[in-house]
């Protein structure tokens, strides 16, 4: 079930990472070189991120700076930012979505890798 949760939490990051970005801002972050650091707003239960956040880290190679509030304040925040945006991550929704499409996040994600 452990496992299950991680992949489903791994593609529902991807998927929300892939709908946020445009060709020209990938082009533009390709071009500056990344420092594998990812922000992640977070209004999940602290049991679903001591499980995903380390073992995407381990995965991925990946240090994610977690910032975790409530929806509506992680709302409120990126809102306030939205001319200069912090997160690169909204991760938030509840188990019965993870759970629901668990095949097709993961189907989208190995496009998006392979590639």
């Amino acid at each position: 079930m452990k496992k299950l949760l991680f992949f489903l939490s791994c593609g529902w990051i991807f998927l929300t990472l892939s709908g946020c970005s445009s060709a020209i801002e990938a082009e533009t972050n390709t071009e500056k070189g990344s420092d594998n650091t990812l922000v992640v707003y977070s209004p999940n239960p602290e049991d679903l991120i001591e499980e995903t956040i380390p073992a995407f880290e381990e995965k991925y190679g990946v240090k994610v700076d977690l910032v975790q509030a409530s929806t509506g304040e992680l709302f409120k925040k990126a809102e306030a930012e939205k001319e200069s945006p912090v997160a690169d991550v909204i991760f938030g929704g509840s188990y019965a979505l993870f759970s629901s499409n668990e095949n097709f996040l993961n189907l989208i994600f190995l496009k998006r890798t392979t590639r």
